[in-house]
């Protein structure tokens, strides 16, 4: 049978599929930013969960802080201060590699993650509400 290229990508990175019919899937790796990775970090804490591989697990400070030179923690986003505070927490905790404020290697995510060498053809790289990539070429059936 005839599998779509969704079907394809999907298939291939199913780890367990539960009685339920939800699917764990196999991310190769995560690249977070302060406005939602904190949230997810909060979550696995509070859950007490680890990131399996944090050397496969990388964030960097992107959507709120200020693009002013010389800036810190403090920003004209509300709240956002907090944001960036538990981000840095959190993400040492969970022994990731963090591109923090005042990093060179600090920037755009979506940039950062390739620059960096994070974004390799075919990997998996979730950004969080983001799918880049997959693992195996769009041909493989």
């Amino acid at each position: 049978m005839k599998r779509t290229l969704f079907e394809k990508i999907w298939d291939d990175n199913v780890v367990k599929t539960f009685d339920d019919g939800t699917c764990l899937q196999y991310v190769d790796r995560v690249f977070l930013h302060e406005r939602t990775g904190s949230l997810a970090l909060a979550g696995l804490q509070a859950e007490g969960r680890k990131i399996r591989n944090p050397r496969q697990a990388f964030c960097t400070m992107d959507h709120i802080v200020d693009t002013h030179p010389g800036r810190d923690d403090t920003t004209f986003v509300p709240g956002g201060s907090e944001f960036i505070r538990v981000t840095r927490e959190r993400a040492t905790d969970a022994g990731i590699t963090l591109f923090d404020l005042g990093d060179p290697r600090q920037g755009i995510s979506h940039v950062v993650a390739v620059e960096q060498g994070r974004r390799r053809h075919n990997p998996d790289l979730v950004m969080r509400g983001v799918r880049f990539g997959h693992r195996r070429p769009l041909g493989r059936g």
